[in-house]
């Protein structure tokens, strides 16, 4: 009575499954030989020889598991930001283990699992210099890994008929450090990292909470963060973002 998680792992060879995992969202109902039990469940397949690709889907479902959805990404190759005629993908955020990344859940999934606070900048009417520490730090109070911005965007997702809607922008930062040591290499985490937090309609994934990390580049190339002395200008809502320095604690 005292478990509240259960997770299945059952091994397969190499071609004996086409998927890795599935998780339920939050906690479920589930009969026992002791009477109904409130748990979540997931059942990870665990293929021979694979075990980085395991622990991965280990923590994805697990994730789901904690109530949050999947990391995407929203790219556009037209010059924009945020549009219309842009697509979004499914488990595209290559940053976040609830995507393709192995790094760790972005700062919108640990706000909603409750593990930190994103401080809001509510009024773009008074300039200000804001530091942003890396995800993985433990800097203390007064010291924050996140920043959220109001926004208010309406787009559709290419040919599925879906509408986002998105209330806020979290910028964040991420060291290869911690869980998000797996992000050294090739992928690019010298900068600010921008995703909307979104609620879906008009399909099958209707009222789900999703997140969309964005490009700020403006095109189709897989820069996606916004690096020291450049500048991102959001001339919808009148603000404009510069990174002044980017150093190994915080941007």
């Amino acid at each position: 009575e005292e478990y509240e998680r259960l997770i299945i792992i059952y091994p397969v060879g190499e071609c004996e499954s086409n998927y890795g995992g599935l998780g339920s969202i939050g906690k479920r109902m589930i009969d026992t030989d002791e009477g109904e039990k409130e748990m979540s469940v997931a059942w990870i397949v665990w293929f021979e020889g694979f075990e980085e690709y395991n622990m991965h889907t280990v923590w994805h479902e697990f994730g789901h598991n904690l109530g949050v959805r999947h990391a995407n990404s929203y790219l556009c190759s037209n010059g924009e930001i945020i549009d219309d005629d842009c697509e979004s993908t499914e488990y595209g955020d290559n940053y976040d283990t609830m995507g393709y990344g192995y790094g760790h859940y972005n700062t919108i999934h640990k706000e909603e699992i409750g593990w930190l606070s994103s401080v809001e900048i509510d009024d773009y009417g008074i300039p200000g210099t804001y530091k942003i520490y890396a995800l993985e730090s433990d800097f203390g109070e007064g010291k924050y890994q996140s920043f959220k911005i109001p926004v208010s965007y309406s787009f559709s997702i290419g040919d599925s008929g879906a509408k986002l809607t998105s209330n806020y922008l979290y910028l964040d930062f991420r060291r290869p450090i911690g869980i998000d040591g797996r992000l050294s290499g090739e992928i690019d985490i010298e900068g600010v990292i921008g995703t909307l937090k979104v609620s879906r309609e008009g399909d099958r994934h209707e009222s789900t909470r999703q997140t969309q990390r964005i490009n700020f580049d403006g095109g189709d190339s897989d820069t996606v963060v916004l690096h020291e002395a450049e500048t991102y200008l959001d001339t919808r809502h009148n603000f404009i973002l510069v990174v002044r320095d980017v150093t190994d604690e915080y941007v």
